[in-house]
Parts: C-alpha cells; sequence; structure tokens
C-alpha cells in the first residue's frame, strides 16, 4: 500500500531525477524509490552458509521512473568486466516488479534492483545532517548512491550492485517484507512540500538492462 499520492510522486520525479555521478560511467544518485528489505542495522547473510554478511536493501522504482541510466551504468560494468571469456551476463540486477508481486509494496509495472554492501550504509538526512539507522524501515522513501560492478564466481556471472549511501526523503505505510559517502547529493528541506534544495554541505526474478 503507498500512501503517497501521485501528484507528489511524480513532482518528486521531476525535480529528483537518476543522476550520473563521478566520472567512472557506474555510480548514479538513483531518483526517489521505496526501500523494501531494508537490512541497514545488522548485516545479513544469504541463501549460500559460505556468503559474508551483508548491508542493503531492495529499492522500488516508481513505474515512470526513467531507468536508462541505471541500465547504462550496467552497460558499462559489463564492458569493463576482467572475464572477458564471458559473452553474456548470466546476473542482471535491474528486474521487472511484475515477476514479484508476491511481496508487499511490489506492483504490477516497473523495475526494482537489490544492491548490497560489506560495510555499514551512510544514511542522510533531507538537510544532509547524519540519519540515525532506525529512520530506515521497509516502507520508506530515499534516494540511494550505488555503484556497478562486475563479477564471476563460477556457477553464477554478470553485473551486482553496490550501495554506498542512502538519503531519507519521505515516511510511508510500512511493508513487511568509496570516497565521501555524502557527495552527490544535496541537502533538502521538505521534499515533499517542495521546498527548494539547500546547498549541500562539504562533509566526509527476470533480469532486464
Amino acid at each position: 500500500m503507498i500512501s503517497m499520492d501521485e501528484k507528489t510522486l511524480t513532482e518528486l520525479l521531476r525535480k529528483y531525477p537518476t543522476t550520473m555521478h563521478g566520472d567512472d560511467g557506474k555510480t548514479v544518485i538513483t531518483c526517489v524509490a521505496r526501500l523494501s528489505f531494508v537490512h541497514f542495522k545488522e548485516p545479513r547473510r544469504g541463501d549460500n552458509p559460505s556468503s559474508k554478511p551483508m548491508y542493503g536493501c531492495a529499492a522500488i522504482l516508481p513505474p515512470a521512473a526513467d531507468v536508462s541510466l541505471l541500465r547504462s551504468i550496467c552497460e558499462k560494468a559489463w564492458s569493463d568486466r576482467k572475464c572477458v571469456s564471458r559473452t553474456e551476463p548470466k546476473a542482471k540486477p535491474l528486474k521487472k516488479q511484475a515477476d514479484n508481486t508476491k511481496w508487499e509494496g511490489f506492483g504490477d509495472e516497473g523495475f526494482y534492483f537489490n544492491c548490497s554492501t560489506i560495510n555499514p550504509v551512510d544514511l542522510f538526512n533531507l538537510d544532509m545532517t547524519r540519519a540515525p539507522v532506525d529512520k530506515f524501515y521497509s516502507g520508506c522513501w530515499g534516494r540511494l548512491k550505488i555503484h556497478s560492478y562486475d563479477f564471476d564466481k563460477g556457477l553464477n556471472w554478470g553485473v551486482s550492485l553496490g550501495l554506498q549511501a542512502v538519503q531519507f526523503f519521505a515516511d510511508d505505510e510500512k511493508l513487511g517484507g568509496g570516497g565521501n559517502a555524502a557527495d552527490g547529493f544535496e541537502a533538502h528541506g521538505n521534499a515533499v512540500n517542495g521546498s527548494r534544495p539547500a546547498q549541500m554541505p562539504a562533509t566526509g526474478a527476470d533480469s532486464v538492462w
């Protein structure tokens, strides 16, 4: 269930689209997305018991979101891959919500992606002050700084997304389900009410693309 009205969401997508960050062609600040499967407080281990515990979340993109830059960073990571013997990626991070509508918050249209990191996630409020980890939960809205990278683990290979930082944007119904981390975000007033951005302070299923 989404309590944010469509008009507000449309305005947020217009004002805060996904933007490229840095010069590597693999890092973006996303548009506003709804967070799900949030584990920022403690890392979680995947299905493989030998895997490393990771912090991370799923980001549910609004159906109207432009995903062209997300596709671009995935393509860049694959074109720069170390294992050139692999001709096609087996794993792709951008997925269709429609393939997972059993999960609360996932709809019939639009995309989502998973992102993770072995390090604690840098978390920020709208005004770019540090945010407490308890402010983030499955169902809230935020913008994410993510980067793409290639991997090859023998039986599985392709592109994945690393999570660097998250900026809180708005509350909503709860769901069941490197470098300067602040660099690239902007400080904002109440984004939902349309305040102008302030100057950022200088602070330290089926896969597609």
